[in-house]
């Protein structure tokens, strides 16, 4: 399973960029088309709340420091797309469990004016309309058809995850990757002038081992100081 943990790294860097509403009309690449990022790993600012290994099922680990710099540039970019003002390598978070084949990661940033929130908002309602779905599914499918044996099957709302902080979306998009079924979820949510995106990709058969909203109310109640911890782990 391990041997296939870069084309998974590679099939995330894809699937991070096709998710952006504004890329998938405009794209921005001067964004991505700077030197990678020197950061390993991911680090963490110690005053922006964040998502560490101690909320994390065992197994996990840090994002290999070989795999930080392509993955945080396009989360980078993602948080830029959304409408993030001030999103830095600090603000970032990824994990990877090699044994069961799954990624946790995203990023936090300040969105801290009017504009830049209503950017913020606007961009979560332009994601819920299905010719926009669309749109990024055929980005999708176009982009990451070129890698042998991955094929994107579906890229649609989760309306379950629309009930976070003060305004936020869910979305899910289903691959195959040679033969096996695969899940990206992902929440995007606004706490006041802080904004969150997470994703969660596994196995589907498997199930994912800590949900997408999981990790999103984790941070959001600790954007809002009342949890430090995933509330699934503390009865472990």
């Amino acid at each position: 399973m391990n041997k296939k943990l870069p084309l998974l790294f590679c099939l995330l860097s894809g699937v991070l960029i096709a998710t952006s509403p504004i890329h998938a009309e405009k794209p921005s690449t001067s964004l991505l088309a700077g030197p990678p990022l020197e950061t390993e790993p991911l680090l963490h600012n110690s005053s922006t709340p964040t998502l560490s290994l101690e909320d994390l099922p065992a197994g996990f680990q840090p994002l290999p420091p070989e795999f930080t710099a392509q993955i945080a540039q396009q989360l980078l970019a993602l948080g830029q797309q959304l409408g993030q003002e001030n999103v830095n390598p600090d603000n970032l978070f990824a994990f990877v469990h090699p044994q069961s084949f799954q990624v946790v990661l995203g990023f936090i940033g300040e969105v801290a004016n009017a504009e830049t929130q209503a950017n913020f908002d606007n961009n979560l309602l332009l994601l819920q309309q299905p010719q926009m779905q669309q749109q990024i599914l055929s980005q999708m499918q176009q982009k990451l058809g070129n890698m042998g044996g991955i094929k994107v099957v579906d890229f649609a709302s989760v309306p379950e995850l629309n009930d976070i902080a003060n305004v936020s979306g869910g979305f899910t998009v289903r691959l195959n990757m040679q033969g096996q079924p695969l899940r990206m979820d992902l929440a995007t949510f606004r706490r006041d002038d802080v904004a969150v995106m997470t994703a969660v990709m596994y196995l589907e058969p498997m199930g994912a081992m800590l949900p997408v909203r999981d990790v999103a109310s984790t941070l959001d109640r600790k954007i809002t100081g009342d949890l430090p911890k995933l509330p699934s782990l503390s009865s472990n």
